[in-house]
Parts: C-alpha cells; structure tokens; sequence
C-alpha cells in the first residue's frame, strides 16, 4: 500500500510539473510574480538597510553626547539621560512586521519613565507605503491567487480531458493525487519564491549581525515553517473545491 502510494505519487507530481511547464499562460504568471517579487525584496532591503545605518549613527552620535557631558558624578550622569535607537533586525528586509508601527527611539533618564517615539511609518522614507510590498506581504496576498489559478487550471485539464472520472474508476488513492498535485504546485512557488527567500542568506555574511548564528537560523525555519503551512492549508482547499464544484469558473468564482 506504501509502495503504491509513493508510486503514484511521484507520478502525479512529474506529470503536474511537465503540464505546468508547457501552460503558456502559467508560466507568465509565475515569471512575472517571480520578477515582482525580486524587485520588492531589492527595494525592502534597502530600504531597512538604510533605515538601520541612521538608527547607528544616531545611536553613535547619542553615546558620544552622553560620555561628552561636563558632569563626572555618576547620579548627575543619569538624570542627564541618554537617547537609545532601537537595532533593526535583519530579517526586516523580508518582514517587516510591526516595527514601522512603533516607536523606534526611547530616552532614558533617571526617575522617568518615557514612551517610545519616531515611528519609522512617519519617517521620511515613507516605510508605511512601502510596507505594501514587502516580499512577506506578497508572499500572503498573491501565493493564494497563484494556488488557486494553478490548482484551478490543473483540475480543468483533468476535467476536459476525463482523466479525472477514469482516476476515480480505476480506484487510485486520491491521497495520493492530491499530494502529488498540492506537491508540484508548492515547489513552483518556492521557485518563483527564490528571490524573496535570498533576504534570508544575507544576515549570515554580515560581519556586524545583530543576531547569533543559532537564534538566527530558528527564526528563519520559523518563518519557512509557517509559510509553508499556509500555502499547504491553500493548496488543499483549492484542490477540494476545483475537484467538488461541477464547472471550472464555479470553483474559481467560490475560491476567490
């Protein structure tokens, strides 16, 4: 039965990936989402990076003002206070989270208890409007869209060609169909993904990282993690209403 499975199974995944690699139109899709989301993980990596090297700067320039101030006396010292700028984490580039909605400075002073301030969202660079395209943010808007095209499209060609009722008849494990075709559609994505997923080897080249190798690595399986069980949950809801709905643009119409 194991054996069976996995036969089938790989089948079905070889035979998606050779379909979808001569649908025109899915592969224009794909390629042009790729090529979105190369430019939107350039533009959000640059822009954090920029945003990161001011909040050094400024915390370089705070220090300097705090160790130049006349006072020697310790306590004068802290009621004198200094201004801390919050790091960026390097995984900001590809998520940006909700760091653009908090504050990213704070001053400390003795007896006092402040609020943070300068939110990135009102900065000049304008992180809110780029927020929008983040390559996480694309990652979770436009991936269902491309799931459910393809999952769609995969489906109607099973549809019109009768595959799909001779499947049925000859008693083939739809487990394993599904996982074969819910596999293909998954690594395509992952492809068209590369260069969203690039953001996540530069951290491991910076000599001046803010986060440990180990903590680094958990967060970015984290994040691989999660995103991969969010496509899977689309993948299979897709795949059961394409194959449940009686015509191509019903299931299309109930999925968007």
């Amino acid at each position: 039965m194991t054996h069976r499975f996995v036969t089938t199974t790989r089948a079905t995944f070889h035979n998606e990936l050779r379909l979808l690699r001569r649908d025109p139109f899915c592969v224009a899709l794909l390629v042009c989402f790729s090529l979105g989301l190369a430019w939107a993980s350039w533009s959000s990596h640059s822009l954090w990076r920029e945003f990161a090297i001011r909040q050094s700067e400024r915390q370089a320039d705070a220090r300097e003002a705090w160790l130049s101030q006349s006072t020697k006396n310790a306590h004068m010292a802290t009621h004198f206070g200094q201004r801390v700028y919050k790091p960026i984490s390097p995984l900001t580039g590809f998520d940006h989270g909700a760091v653009a909605d908090f504050g990213s400075t704070i001053f400390l002073e003795a007896h006092r208890q402040s609020t943070t301030t300068n939110n990135p969202g009102r900065d000049k660079i304008h992180i809110n409007q780029d927020e929008a395209y983040s390559p996480a943010v694309l990652l979770q808007l436009i991936g269902p869209l491309l799931i459910i095209v393809l999952e769609n499209a995969s489906i109607s060609r099973e549809k019109q060609g009768g595959t799909l009722s001779l499947l049925s008849s000859t008693g083939v494990s739809w487990p394993a169909v599904v996982t074969g075709k819910g596999s293909a559609v998954l690594l395509a994505l992952f492809i068209v993904a590369t260069p969203g997923l690039l953001l996540f080897a530069i951290p491991w080249f910076d000599p001046n990282r803010l986060l440990q190798p180990p903590d680094l690595l958990i967060r970015e399986a984290a994040i691989l993690v999660t995103l991969t069980a969010y496509f899977v949950g689309w993948i299979g809801v897709a795949i059961l209403v394409s194959v449940k709905s009686s015509s191509t643009t019903g299931s299309f119409s109930i999925l968007i």
